[in-house]
């Protein structure tokens, strides 16, 4: 006995939603400002003008002014205030070289007088007593007058010596003064240098600032048309999420063809889930028991042999 074969069941579930009708102009209308900006190039382009913006004038000085520091030792007028000897040098040196030492010519005139004075009182002494002349008025007068000028030379040496040493402190003081000046001459360019820098500073990044206001400024204005289409697209949405409508659509096909045993298996095991006993005693023998336990597969295979014979 012939049969035709079965069309398999589907089932369609669609699910649908959509704004309020009210709201579909300004989607549409969106969507076709959205193409057409976009074809025409609006929005989205790279900015063309500068990023950064240049060193001020001020800054530049600076910076030349530092870098010309190195220069100025260089310099002939500063090297010579440098090396050139202070007054202070050509003023003791002579005296800072020892030339002074036991050169002093009042002293020596000092020392003079008294050495004749020291004779005479002891020549006058000796004559009174009758001695004059003799050994021991010679011995008294060398030791006296030796004494009195070994003394004097010594401490005149010390002084000497003294002063001979201060001359030199003098000059050394007076060179490392030299060079502390110059070294604040150097510094002070420096420091006039490094301010004006400072200051630059300030220009410079109001500058960039100016920069950075033009770039954002362009950059509004280019992407003008796409914000202000998602304010409108925004507002859409926010209007519209309340007033939405959503529609289901089902849709199942027929089952056609005559084997009705096909059609249980389309329909599915819930009908034998139902009655699995009933089925099992239609069946009968092994067949019935193996369908009692959810076999449904060999059910309808087992009928299908037994609706052919």
């Amino acid at each position: 006995m012939g049969s035709k074969t079965p069309a398999t069941t589907e089932q369609k579930q669609v699910q649908t939603s959509a704004p309020p009708a009210w709201m579909e102009n300004v989607f549409k209308r969106g969507g076709r400002d959205a193409y057409q900006m976009y074809d025409t190039g609006i929005g989205g382009n790279v900015y063309g003008g500068p990023r950064i913006a240049p060193l001020s004038d001020q800054t530049r000085y600076g910076i030349s002014g530092l870098g010309s520091i190195p220069h100025h030792y260089q310099n002939r007028s500063l090297m010579n205030t440098i090396y050139n000897p202070t007054s202070a040098a050509m003023n003791l040196r002579h005296m800072a070289s020892g030339g002074m030492v036991g050169q002093n010519p009042s002293f020596n005139a000092a020392l003079q007088n008294s050495l004749d004075r020291v004779r005479d009182t002891i020549n006058s002494s000796f004559a009174g007593a009758g001695r004059y002349g003799s050994g021991a008025h010679a011995g008294v007068l060398a030791n006296e007058l030796g004494a009195l000028s070994t003394s004097a030379m010594a401490d005149q040496y010390n002084r000497d010596a003294d002063r001979m040493m201060q001359a030199n402190s003098l000059i050394d003081q007076a060179n490392q003064n030299q060079l502390g000046a110059s070294n604040n001459f150097l510094q002070g360019y420096g420091n006039a240098y490094s301010n004006a820098i400072q200051g630059g500073g300030v220009l410079d990044a109001h500058n960039q600032r100016v920069v950075d206001a033009n770039r954002e400024r362009w950059l509004e204005q280019d992407n003008s048309g796409w914000n202000r289409l998602n304010m409108l697209m925004n507002a859409g949405h926010g209007f519209a999420r309340n007033y939405g409508t959503t529609t289901n659509n089902n849709t199942a096909s027929m089952v056609q063809g005559n084997n009705p045993w096909k059609n249980v298996g389309a329909i599915g095991s819930l009908a034998l889930q139902a009655a699995p006993m009933a089925f099992g005693y239609m069946a009968g023998g092994p067949m019935g028991a193996a369908l009692a336990g959810g076999v449904s597969n060999a059910f309808l295979d087992y009928m299908n042999q037994k609706k052919a014979l």
